[in-house]
């Protein structure tokens, strides 16, 4: 009966794409299965690292699958490592071969498992593989914690924005990130950028197509500001260029990260630009929804503990027709716009960003004292400031969101000017303001309503009265 014989082949990676290192394997293990009179019944074969226990490698998965269903009884590889590097999986080998008569060789002919002489081999290349591979790893990670301290990034794939390397930014695409930036300190949405990205035939990262996902990841990531952050930690040093001055950039992520920015998701009708302001008296936000009556849908404003569930209404939550809410929200525009609603001041800001720095440098002697000497006070001193330093940016983060709202008024004011109305029009009166405001984007109608106003619906009253409105600043504007 002639022998199944499988081959296995791998490479860490094809540099050229050619597959030709695969091509040469193949030929060698090919040769020594016909010189033996074997039948070749299954060829499986890897692009990946054997170093690692928890890399998939799918071909090898599948040959070890096979074995067991018993469609070969030989295997062949061009050398020892190409199968495996792990000691472990190498004594599963082993195991095969001498328990169920599995017979495993080499094209170059140094280890046959067959044999005492060549398991003791075999044994003995794992171990230097494997040692090899660890030396390798740690040569590696001291010299990425060199290149940290001195500021640079850690090499691997290039960076949306800048040059291989990840240091050097690449104008080309920069252009698009700043652009990216204005769109959404203006009042823009991710959905916009996505957009902008599409219509310069942009592509995401690796090929693949921007998502909201991907552009918060893009905008928010610390190597936007020329911030090197290693472990979680932001490094005293970087040779990282920004793309952004690093005010632009914590007012950006402040404003992308705002949980009130992002409580509409889902899915609302697009011109729902309410959705997310107005709140219930249960303390849900309002969704936007349709309502159907008798043939016919009307855009509503909804509690979302009623959308997200299949409870319906229970007493507990409030609805609004969206016509009389949006006209109710203008008017509160109008009048908080006319006050001029705050915006946060520059001078919290800067006092957020010194309380900042101060409990840093505190932290950073608490951890020398702690490293030298491990006492419990210093300990306890860390944690605290652990915990103040969360506060702080937490304040800081809200400051920094709420100034937002003099970009996004900055933006409302290239739309209306794009439309040919004087933005200081709209003080004369409240329908000089609505007829300047319904020409703007949905999407700047959301960001400006976000940044100015909150709504609290009511179950008194009628109409848009039964709206208590507030400015984002915390002063009642009242019933409208």
């Amino acid at each position: 009966m002639s022998v199944r014989a499988a081959i296995y082949l791998r490479i860490s990676i094809d540099r050229h794409g050619d597959g030709l290192a695969i091509d040469r394997q193949r030929s060698d293990c090919e040769k020594i299965a016909r010189d033996r009179g074997w039948e070749i019944t299954q060829t499986y074969s890897d692009s990946v690292s054997a170093s690692k226990r928890d890399v998939r490698r799918p071909g090898y998965d599948r040959m070890r699958t096979d074995y067991e269903a018993g469609n070969f009884d030989a295997l062949v590889c061009w050398d020892l490592d190409r199968l495996t590097r792990q000691p472990r999986q190498l004594e599963d080998w082993i195991d095969l071969a001498t328990d169920r008569d599995l017979i495993v060789v080499t094209a170059n002919g140094e280890a046959d498992l067959s044999t005492d002489g060549g398991r003791m081999y075999a044994r003995i290349k794992a171990s230097v593989a494997r040692a090899e591979v660890e030396r390798k790893s740690a040569r590696q990670k001291r010299s990425n914690e060199q290149n940290a301290e001195r500021g640079f990034s850690h090499r691997g794939n290039r960076p949306f924005g800048w040059e291989l390397g990840g240091n050097q930014v690449r104008e080309s695409e920069a252009v698009h990130i700043r652009e990216a930036a204005r769109i959404i300190l203006e009042g823009g949405s991710l959905r916009s950028v996505i957009r902008y990205f599409e219509s310069h035939e942009i592509s995401a990262p690796r090929g693949g197509r921007w998502t909201n996902a991907s552009v918060r990841t893009l905008l928010t990531r610390h190597r936007i500001a020329g911030i090197l952050v290693r472990g979680g930690i932001a490094q005293p040093v970087s040779q990282i260029q920004p793309i952004l001055d690093r005010e632009t950039w914590e007012e950006l992520r402040a404003i992308i990260l705002d949980p009130d920015r992002r409580a509409n998701r889902g899915r609302t009708p697009s011109e729902a630009w309410l959705a997310g302001v107005l709140t219930c008296p249960c303390g849900a936000r309002l969704g936007s929804s349709w309502k159907h009556s008798r043939g016919s849908k009307t855009r509503t404003y909804v509690c979302r503990a009623v959308i997200e569930t299949t409870d319906g209404f229970d007493g507990q939550h409030v609805s609004i027709a969206a016509s009389i809410a949006e006209s109710s929200a203008m008017a509160a525009l109008y009048a908080a716009l006319g006050a001029g609603a705050e915006t946060g001041e520059d001078t919290a800001v800067a006092d957020l960003r010194a309380q900042l720095a101060g409990i840093d440098e505190q932290r950073a002697r608490a951890e020398e004292v702690y490293a030298l000497t491990g006492s419990t006070t210093s300990l306890s001193l860390l944690q605290r400031y652990s915990a103040e330093r969360g506060e702080v940016r937490l304040a800081l983060d809200r400051a920094l969101a709420q100034r937002g709202t003099e970009r996004i008024l900055e933006g409302a004011r290239g739309a209306w000017a794009a439309s040919g109305i004087d933005f200081d029009l709209w003080s004369q009166s409240l329908s000089t303001f609505a007829r300047s405001f319904r020409v703007m984007e949905t999407e700047r109608k959301r960001s400006l309503a976000q940044a100015t106003v909150v709504g609290h619906l009511t179950r008194e009253g009628r109409g848009g009265e039964r709206i208590v409105w507030m400015t984002t600043g915390g002063d009642e504007i009242g019933r409208i």
